[in-house]
């Protein structure tokens, strides 16, 4: 998924195979204003007595954003928040095979979801897990929504299960 700021609307791209594709069409369906479709586009126009649940909903997927991509954009967000009252527009992005096959490497290859290298060290690769495992770990999340903290927690057992692999193939290695 990602967010986008036009000067004329709010751009949301989603995947249908995204976890959030469901709640979102959902809210932008039935829950705010009067949506209508142009297309593969869904277009929703704010009414004014929706605008705090417009922007905790935009601020709920700029998070989802935001932990996805580590990264944090404070300048973003104030502008997220400002262009709440705009159109939002939930536009369907159709998932590449490339992308696809990324995704299929990365959960085969342990290395990879550590961002880690076969001939780092153990202590190195450690380093790496305890990052992401902190940054993934549920307890951390300050959100009540359901949806990114079931994704937070698979993400984090994917992690562990990745160091678990690494560990017992380097235990073997100095073991011979």
């Amino acid at each position: 998924m990602q967010l986008r700021l036009t000067p004329h609307c709010i751009c949301i791209y989603l995947s249908k195979t995204s976890s959030y594709y469901e709640t979102v069409m959902h809210t932008l369906n039935q829950t705010f204003g009067q949506p209508f479709w142009i297309k593969e586009t869904l277009i929703n126009i704010a009414l004014h007595h929706e605008l705090e649940r417009r922007k905790a909903f935009l601020i709920s997927l700029y998070r989802h954003c935001a932990l996805a991509s580590k990264t944090h954009n404070a300048l973003f967000l104030q502008k997220l928040i400002a262009f709440c009252a705009k159109p939002i527009k939930l536009i369907i992005t159709h998932e590449t095979t490339s992308t696809s096959l990324e995704n299929i490497e990365t959960r085969t290859d342990p290395y990879r979801l550590l961002r880690a290298n076969k001939y780092e060290s153990f202590h190195s690769i450690r380093r790496k897990y305890l990052r992401l495992a902190k940054a993934y770990h549920p307890d951390t999340l300050q959100t009540n929504d359901d949806a990114l903290r079931q994704t937070t927690t698979l993400k984090f057992r994917q992690i562990q299960e990745a160091y678990e692999v690494i560990k017992a193939e380097k235990k073997r290695q100095t073991a011979a």
